[in-house]
């Protein structure tokens, strides 16, 4: 049984030329209401967010992958990582990178940004 997932927020970044050789970096972001499915290509990789309000209080937990739908069914099976065991999470924010390493590094940024995650956690008590 797979939980639903409320409405969160997809960001895709994105390369583009301008002019005089400039690379300009932006986003693009799309309000998806769940239950949600998103496909991927091969080298895509997602940084996700995820919300829990079980036992111990709110919770949030961020991480990154390639098949987004398979690691939160392994969170919610038990089988994702340690801190994720014995809750069901539900998905609260995405974003979406052509290499794991940029994937990498918006993690490491998201885990620090604790003001962030606290308003989304806020939202999906609302």
């Amino acid at each position: 049984m797979s939980p639903s997932l409320p409405t969160f927020w997809v960001c895709y970044r994105y390369r583009a030329s301008g002019g005089g050789g400039q690379e300009i970096l932006g986003d693009k972001s799309t309000l998806v209401g769940g239950p949600a499915r998103i496909s991927i290509g091969v080298v895509d990789c997602f940084v996700y967010l995820l919300g829990s309000s079980g036992k111990g209080g709110p919770k949030t937990y961020v991480g990154w992958t390639n098949d987004l739908a398979q690691r939160l069914a392994r969170h919610n099976a038990g089988k994702g990582a340690r801190s994720t065991r014995g809750r069901t999470w539900v998905l609260l924010y995405v974003e979406k990178f052509p290499t794991r390493s940029e994937a990498m590094s918006r993690e490491w940024h998201l885990k620090r940004d604790r003001a962030f995650r606290k308003r989304l956690l806020d939202d999906l008590a609302v």
